[in-house]
């Protein structure tokens, strides 16, 4: 092998070329399809070698637009799949968790989580609870987005979160009271933020946006931000 492939940074730019499919705004994500491609693609490269291997799933696995892959990596006796949905059969090992955290340390991007991020509710509270003394099953997340999150989801983003996270992306929702605090205790570093269609949560909104003084952007479709927000916007 030629002594440039053990340089990281080129092994990353060329595996770029195999992940195209990349997502900056929740609505316009790929289709299942395209993302099957761009990962079979990768997954095929961290098999080759050893080297390929921890650039390679970096970067499969840096964005997931729900957390049905952190199941799925699991062997098929550890979980169900009925409509789309899926559950676990039984509690979890410890032997599982360290596949399931060998994996999510990896995730810096979830940017579209629709509704229940298709699990059924007794997964995501598994997942949101892992059995250590980890603060966040995603220690290394950098962008979160939520799209019409369940009234079970909402209260959990907490154990999603870290102080890590500069993008925020809101859209249409009513259940998200428990996630508006918990971003603006958990979140102090956010940069960007786009909220859409929360006219009825003006007020915690604004005192969220109070809270982030290194904001660059800030997106509201549909939300009139109070005078204290607006007066914070225009001081930085």
């Amino acid at each position: 092998m030629h002594h440039a492939f053990h340089i990281e940074e080129i092994l990353i730019n060329i595996f770029s070329f195999c992940h195209t499919f990349r997502i900056r705004r929740p609505p316009r994500g790929p289709t299942r399809r395209q993302r099957w491609y761009a990962n079979s693609d990768l997954a095929a490269l961290a098999r080759t070698c050893r080297t390929f291997k921890e650039p390679a799933l970096d970067m499969i696995w840096a964005e997931l637009n729900d957390l049905t892959p952190l199941v799925r990596c699991l062997l098929e006796a550890s979980w169900i799949e009925s409509e789309g949905v899926y559950s676990f059969q039984k509690r979890l090992e410890q032997a599982e968790w360290d596949i399931i955290l060998g994996y999510s340390h990896r995730v810096r991007a979830l940017p579209r989580l629709w509704n229940s991020l298709g699990l059924a509710g007794d997964c995501i509270e598994t997942l949101s609870i892992p059995p250590t003394s980890i603060e966040s099953i995603f220690p290394n997340l950098r962008v979160i987005g939520l799209h019409e999150p369940s009234a079970a989801v909402a209260p959990l983003v907490r154990y999603f979160i870290n102080p890590k996270i500069t993008e925020i992306w809101l859209e249409r929702t009513e259940n998200i009271g428990a996630a508006i605090k918990a971003f603006g205790e958990g979140c102090p570093l956010v940069t960007g933020f786009y909220v859409s269609q929360w006219a009825w949560h003006a007020n915690r909104i604004s005192d969220l946006i109070c809270r982030w003084p290194n904001l660059c952007f800030v997106k509201c479709h549909e939300v009139g931000l109070n005078v204290d927000a607006l007066y914070h916007l225009s001081r930085l």
